[in-house]
């Protein structure tokens, strides 16, 4: 859930957008995909290829080896551009925790980047 603070300037008809703010995120399912393959004179071999539920935790133990924290924190920065009553724009959010649930020293953040496209409602001014 991200609580973003913006800008926004520009004519009319088409304005600069731009907003940044922090995010915290839990971790509701998922899925651990892994496949390993190797290449031997031209023929690809498939050493493991494997889909499991990911499972939550913040400790790993033999006993209990889990894969990924829940809980997430990061930054969001978008920008984009204003058409009249539509938003088109980028963004990226960077994790800042690691969400690794061993101290072995493995770092693991999340990060996403992508597109959005907004449809505004009554008076945009």
């Amino acid at each position: 859930m991200p609580l973003l603070l913006g800008v926004r300037f520009g004519l009319e008809n088409l304005k600069i957008y731009g907003m940044a703010g922090p995010y915290l995120a839990y971790g509701i399912a998922g899925k651990n995909t892994f496949k390993s393959e190797f290449i031997t004179g031209g023929t690809t071999n498939v050493l493991v290829d494997s889909s499991d539920p990911i499972k939550w935790g913040s400790e790993f133990t033999l006993s209990n080896p889990v894969n990924l924290r829940r809980f997430d924190m990061g930054l969001t920065v978008s920008a984009g551009v204003e058409l009249r009553n539509m938003q088109l724009g980028v963004y990226y959010s960077p994790g800042l925790i690691n969400i690794s649930p061993d101290n072995s020293g493995r770092e693991l953040f999340n990060t996403n980047v992508g597109i959005s496209a907004t449809l505004l409602f009554g008076d945009n001014d």
